[in-house]
């Protein structure tokens, strides 16, 4: 069974190194299912742990966070929630646009209203300036709210949206069918805890392709931005002892020192240990033998969509436990 297969993959993933393609390697696709099957499954009373034993990390979590990305973006919906918005305080922070239009627009939250039955939210534009002038209020009704792309999250930069534009045009090679907003929409799909240094530096040097398209650097493919950070991003990262909060679906924990925080992470994501196999030591078997003697589920038996082998180079350990 070919490791990638569940994902459906409309095109071969592809190294590219210098100007050679070359075949994924058989550990790196194993890195980037078990990162999609992390993000794909999401109990509602129970939580993922899995623990990965590869020869070397240096790639291990950034094809992982390539498989999270490619999960979260075949489970992504094109809908707003009007009721997301509407929990909002007032003088909260947004960005939005109207969808077709190249014109956007930040500003805040002003307050909400209801006019012959209709509720409006009515947002003070900051900018652009030229719209912002006068106090400039704007209202969108509740029955046209889908005509607008509003999120909570700062838009990136026409530099970085530009990558964005790059990584998103590998991704529909990839999985035609996905919805272009994915990649745009408010959220991210997992938190990597590492070492960011030598996370960007292997991610820079690298790059994936497919046979008709021409690559795009790894580190630019992950959309990464700072945990904490207001800024739009699709994986966020942070080092150990960095910024740990926020909800997300995933967190990677890229070595023994990311592992050792996991008592303060999110009580309900799932969660992707990733240790070379020198790493692998006394304190972290003792936690893996815990988690086998109270996991609730057999996760072989529970799934379907498992290989049935993976390299002899990589190991995976995975549990069902109950959240919290």
């Amino acid at each position: 069974m070919d490791v990638l297969q569940s994902l459906e993959l409309k095109k071969p993933i592809r190294v590219l190194d210098g100007v050679a393609k070359s075949p994924l390697p058989d550990w790196a696709a194993a890195l980037i299912w078990v990162g999609a099957w992390c993000r794909q499954h999401q109990l509602s009373d129970k939580r993922l742990v899995v623990f990965g034993i590869v020869p070397s990390r240096d790639f291990a979590a950034a094809f992982a966070g390539v498989g999270a990305l490619l999960a979260g973006a075949k489970l992504f919906k094109d809908s707003l929630s009007w009721p997301r918005f509407r929990s909002l305080p007032t003088g909260s922070a947004v960005h939005w646009a109207r969808r077709g239009s190249d014109e956007r627009f930040s500003g805040e939250i002003f307050g909400f209203e209801i006019l012959d039955d209709t509720e409006f939210i009515k947002v003070k534009v900051l900018k652009p300036k030229s719209r912002a002038r006068g106090g400039l209020i704007q209202s969108v009704s509740r029955n046209y709210f889908d005509e607008y792309m509003f999120r909570v999250e700062q838009p990136p930069a026409a530099a970085t949206a530009t990558l964005f534009d790059d990584a998103q045009s590998l991704f529909k090679c990839w999985q035609p069918d996905v919805s272009s907003q994915w990649i745009w929409a408010d959220g991210a799909e997992g938190l990597v805890v590492t070492g960011i240094s030598k996370f960007q530096e292997v991610a820079t040097g690298l790059a994936l392709a497919t046979d008709a398209h021409d690559g795009v650097r790894l580190i630019d493919i992950l959309c990464l931005g700072r945990n904490g950070e207001p800024k739009h991003a699709k994986l966020r990262i942070s080092h150990p002892r960095g910024n740990l909060n926020g909800s997300y679906p995933l967190i990677i924990l890229d070595g023994p020192e990311a592992f050792r925080v996991h008592e303060h992470l999110e009580q309900n994501a799932n969660l992707l240990v990733l240790l070379s196999r020198t790493e692998y030591r006394d304190s972290i078997h003792n936690t893996v033998l815990a988690l086998s003697s109270s996991a609730i589920d057999n996760v072989v038996d529970h799934f379907g969509d498992i290989p049935e082998a993976f390299p002899s180079s990589v190991e995976f350990s995975s549990y069902a436990i109950e959240n919290g």
